[in-house]
């Protein structure tokens, strides 16, 4: 008796090390199961033990959502920067010139951007763009322009699919609704699915009277890695004052948000995956502080409008009304001498609006961005954040993609903005 108590113990000891998975290797939807709350997966489901009357059985399953890389660790092997670094500097523009030939930068700057665009593989990205009914927007347009951007980075790291809700102040409710439905497809495990998320990001760009939205006009990129989620996509606001963004009207201006946010996913993306760190939820928080805070809005302006237009004059138009353009009340202009430009570019502020000096990183962080894409191509800028997330440091990054200091960058970039904005000040107004 003492031998086979002995040799149940054990037996029962042994049962209870089993991992809990072992108890049901291949679970199915009403199969059989032991113990409520027991959960197991298959290579697409993950199943929850329930009770059904009296019986134990395999829930439906809850579908899992797979990265948009099957190893989610990035790696100087596994997350792609598409050419050799450092990149070439043996164009027209280069960082020994640039001060003596600034105002040749900006033509530049998007002259190298169509030739990446032409050069480049078209780029299959899964899209859904939503247009709300009482808004006044082209389909085509938008996804003409984001499938420039697509190609323009051809071989980088970029969400697995993206979802674009356009919507005027009209449309609001409705832009909330439809993403709720759209985000909890994918991405339900995401803060950005709940309903009051939302809300907040649908109205961030909007101007709103008490409660009522009156206008919308600002994007907002969406990133659902909390949720380990890959997707992506952005809240599109359309003026309702005029017709801004038809296929007739797209080159007046406010358009160019449609490539702007997809530049903010492609920042993002780079970091997917990327260990977090104190205080950060998801992979945006990494991104806003790896470079200057200034960068992730200047990159997101000049490549978006370089990528948008696609006629020379369009851009120019846009640009220079966009670079010089008054920040408020509230920032604090550098002014147009070396010394203070390279204060603001090597200046440590916190990269949110709630920065007074931040809406300074759409024009004066343009302009600088709209440098390293003259010297070094469009596709140089990403690298820097592929560089970062891979674990550079923004000095170290920095160097191995344009083959000199930050330090020394910043001195050409602020003797070049010096230049600039003497000969076309930021306004005042």
């Amino acid at each position: 008796m003492r031998k086979i108590a002995f040799a149940l113990a054990a037996i029962l000891v042994a049962s209870l090390l089993l991992p809990t998975t072992a108890l049901a290797a291949s679970p199915s939807a009403g199969a059989a199961c032991s113990k409520a709350g027991l959960t197991s997966s298959t290579a697409t489901k993950k199943f929850t033990c329930v009770k059904s009357g009296k019986k134990l059985v395999w829930d439906k399953g809850v579908a899992i959502t797979k990265p948009a890389s099957a190893d989610n660790k990035p790696s100087a092997a596994n997350l792609p920067i598409p050419f050799a670094l450092p990149v070439a500097q043996n164009g027209a523009i280069t960082f020994a010139n640039a001060a003596t030939k600034f105002s040749a930068i900006p033509e530049t700057a998007w002259e190298r951007t169509q030739d990446a665009i032409a050069a480049n593989p078209a780029v299959t990205v899964p899209t859904e763009i939503l247009i709300g009914p009482n808004t006044k927007a082209s389909k085509s347009a938008i996804t003409a322009a984001l499938d420039r951007i697509n190609k323009l980075f051809a071989g980088f790291r970029y969400v697995s699919k993206y979802s674009g809700i356009v919507y005027s102040a009209k449309d609001v409710a409705w832009a909330q609704s439809q993403a709720y439905v759209v985000f909890n497809k994918t991405a339900s495990k995401s803060s950005g699915a709940r309903k009051d998320v939302i809300k907040q990001l649908s109205e961030a760009g909007c101007e709103i009277n008490g409660t009522t939205v009156v206008n919308c006009g600002g994007g907002m990129a969406l990133d659902f890695s909390d949720g380990r989620d890959a997707s992506g996509g952005a809240f599109y606001g359309v003026q309702s004052d005029g017709d801004y963004w038809s296929d007739s009207t797209k080159n007046v201006g406010p358009m160019t948000q449609v490539t702007h946010e997809a530049m903010h996913n492609y920042q993002t993306a780079q970091f997917f995956f990327t260990p977090l760190g104190k205080n950060q939820n998801i992979s945006s928080d990494l991104k806003n502080y790896a470079g200057p805070w200034w960068f992730s809005e200047g990159q997101a302006n000049a490549i978006g409008i370089a990528t948008f237009y696609e006629s020379l004059p369009n851009y120019l138009s846009n640009r220079d009304d966009t670079v010089t353009r008054s920040p408020g009340s509230r920032a604090t202009v550098p002014s147009a001498t070396a010394a203070s430009m390279k204060a603001f570019l090597t200046s440590t502020q916190i990269p949110s609006p709630e920065n007074p000096n931040y809406m300074l990183g759409y024009s004066v962080g343009y302009a600088a961005v709209e440098v390293l894409v003259a010297i070094g191509g469009p596709q140089s800028t990403l690298a820097l954040y592929t560089l970062c997330a891979r674990g550079e440091k923004w000095d170290t990054a920095f160097k191995s993609v344009y083959g000199i200091s930050w330090d020394q960058g910043a001195t050409v970039l602020s003797q070049v903005l010096a230049a600039q904005y003497s000969a076309k000040p930021i306004s005042k107004g």
